[in-house]
């Protein structure tokens, strides 16, 4: 069941498909109530792909700050304590106790990157931002509301099929009233 007010979002290079898959939703089922655009009054050229690696940038370092931190202190607690049973010697020198936790800060920093990269690239804000980049490069917004998982489905089978972009389903409110923000 998708939850009330949700809506297929996807972002059309070219007016030709906007108009087609327009047709195509409507004669699918879709009311024309149910579809919105936002076609870009002012044409600059923004750097989509750099506020992409950007954000993908930003919440790779958060998640590092993160995952080192919360591994460094399971490797401290490990070697200083042996909570998870490792067996581990109570002579062990300390230059093993500091490699085992340096290793466990290395270890949480490459997870956590992974992580936050993967969060960065799926967020709702970058996702808001990036359509915003798209809108200001020309591109068409459009939405389409659906109140179940098949209205669902259907509306990402056409946006994919007319060539869309970044199709997300979002809080539909929330999504156009940030987009108009971010407009003016």
């Amino acid at each position: 069941m998708v939850p009330k007010q949700m809506a297929v979002f996807g972002i059309l290079q070219r007016r030709s498909q906007t108009n087609t898959l327009l047709r195509k939703l409507e004669s699918v089922g879709f009311a024309k109530s149910d579809i919105k655009i936002l076609n870009p009054t002012v044409i600059e050229q923004p750097d989509i792909k750099r506020l992409q690696k950007t954000m993908i940038v930003h919440f790779s370092m958060i998640g590092a700050f993160i995952g080192g931190t919360l591994f460094m202190v399971l490797g401290l607690m490990e070697v200083s304590a042996g909570i998870f049973n490792l067996q581990l010697s109570v002579e062990m020198t300390v230059l093993r106790r500091a490699f085992a936790v340096l290793f466990a800060l290395l270890f949480g920093m490459i997870f956590g990157a992974a992580s936050g990269a993967l969060v960065g690239i799926g967020t709702p804000q970058a996702t808001l931002l990036r359509f915003g980049t798209y809108i200001a490069a020309g591109w068409t917004l459009l939405s389409v509301r659906v109140r179940n998982v098949d209205e669902e489905s259907m509306a990402n089978m056409h946006l994919e099929s007319a060539g869309a972009g970044e199709i997300r389903l979002l809080a539909e409110r929330q999504t156009w009233a940030s987009v108009r923000k971010n407009q003016n």
